[in-house]
């Protein structure tokens, strides 16, 4: 799905949230990379959405925290502006 010129994991466009998945391995330029999620995250805050991120081993291991996660931004205080 694409928001403004970026594409993104998932959207809930109504609610202007976006759940993001890294991947599997974190490259040993990883450290160089880290600002670009960053800069991406603020510049869609600034369109006004939330961006929620989770590590491949977190949706592996922990699927029922971060579906807990998801769905409790999805009725938060800030969801159905």
């Amino acid at each position: 799905m694409r928001v403004g010129r970026y594409t993104v994991d998932f959207l809930w466009a109504r609610e202007m949230l976006i759940i993001e998945t890294d991947g599997y391995e974190t490259p040993p330029y990883a450290a160089r990379l880290r600002s670009r999620p960053r800069e991406r995250d603020a510049r869609l805050a600034i369109l006004g959405y939330r961006t929620l991120r989770f590590t491949f081993r977190q949706v592996r291991d922990q699927p029922l925290v971060v579906a807990s996660l998801v769905r409790s931004a999805l009725r938060g205080p800030l969801a159905g502006r």
